[in-house]
């Protein structure tokens, strides 16, 4: 943990807002996902905007106070809105792209994207990117746990990475060659 206190100073309203400066400062973008009208995400994306650091923000229903100071945000501030995981991870600048005689082609969008996955997620998607298999030839190939295997599939089909074709699955979106 940083900061900027000694460990037994006890928190208060005042240290919350310099708490947010020094994470503002530390992160390369910062990601607004529920903030109402008062809120110290709302600070803290402040703090990145004038750092010339960018920031996201996840839209609302329009109308709801849980997200009023999101959609302010987006409407007063060059904030972008996320409008899904694959244009976020290209819009941090994850996803290195190329001039190709088609159009922009992705260079290197398999190896970013395996990069940004935790280890189980990662030796699942490695084994996808191989071609077509189902949870047993997981199981068996990567050694993993079977409900370990279950939960990177699920993360990686909710991410768009993988699809399912009958029983087994593919790589998909920036993992599909």
């Amino acid at each position: 943990m940083i900061s900027e206190h000694h460990p037994k100073v006890t928190a208060t309203r005042g240290t919350y807002p310099r708490r947010n400066r020094i994470i503002a400062a530390l992160g390369e973008a910062t990601i607004v996902v529920e903030a109402p009208r008062k809120s110290g995400a709302l600070i803290t994306a402040n703090h990145a905007l004038e750092l010339g650091r960018p920031v996201f923000v996840a839209p609302g229903r329009i109308g709801d106070w849980s997200v009023a100071g999101s959609l302010a945000l987006l409407r007063d501030t060059p904030a972008r809105p996320i409008v899904g995981m694959d244009e976020l991870i290209e819009d941090l600048g994850y996803m290195a792209t190329a001039s190709h005689e088609a159009g922009a082609v992705a260079v290197g969008a398999q190896d970013a994207a395996l990069d940004m996955l935790g280890p189980t997620e990662r030796a699942v998607a490695q084994r996808l990117c191989a071609g077509p298999c189902g949870l047993d030839v997981l199981t068996a190939e990567t050694g993993l746990p079977p409900a370990a295997i279950s939960s990177a599939v699920t993360l990686l089909l909710m991410r768009g990475w993988a699809q399912s074709i009958g029983a087994a699955y593919i790589a998909a979106g920036p993992l599909a060659r």
